[in-house]
């Protein structure tokens, strides 16, 4: 079962912002394309929500699912009958684990989602993760 986190203009701006320039379209190209102004364009990539008829005509621009454009805004939530798995490192994790996310740990996972050096800041991440795992496990 999917669960909805939730979506923010920023957000979903900065989706907006992603697909178009993978793509190569001016601001000007898609509001043509949508029919509408391209001020109004500009400001569903900054501080407004576009309309879900929007949504779905860039789903079909880009060629992916409504799904798959909103993906970063759905979690899976886990059958209550699934146990979590015990990972012994991030690698490990299965993915049900996300739904039960604290505050801190959301706040973790939107910085990386904004960040651009994302491989830079993962590595960093399995470093200092690393170092904790010696130190709750020295034995190994």
């Amino acid at each position: 079962m999917k669960v909805f986190l939730g979506i923010t203009e920023e957000k979903l701006g900065n989706v907006m912002r992603k697909y178009r320039t993978e793509h190569n379209y001016t601001q000007k190209k898609l509001a043509n394309y949508l029919g509408i102004d391209r001020t109004t364009y500009s400001k569903y990539e900054t501080v407004r929500k576009p309309e879900l008829d929007v949504i779905m005509k860039l789903a079909v621009l880009y060629d992916v699912s409504v799904d798959e454009f909103l993906k970063d805004f759905f979690t899976t939530k886990p059958d209550k009958a699934s146990p979590f798995a015990a990972a012994s490192s991030p690698e490990e994790k299965t993915g049900d684990e996300l739904f039960m996310l604290n505050d801190e740990e959301k706040q973790l996972l939107y910085l990386y989602r904004d960040c651009i050096r994302k491989n830079e800041l993962l590595e960093k991440a399995r470093e200092i993760w690393s170092e904790d795992s010696d130190i709750k496990n020295p034995e190994k």
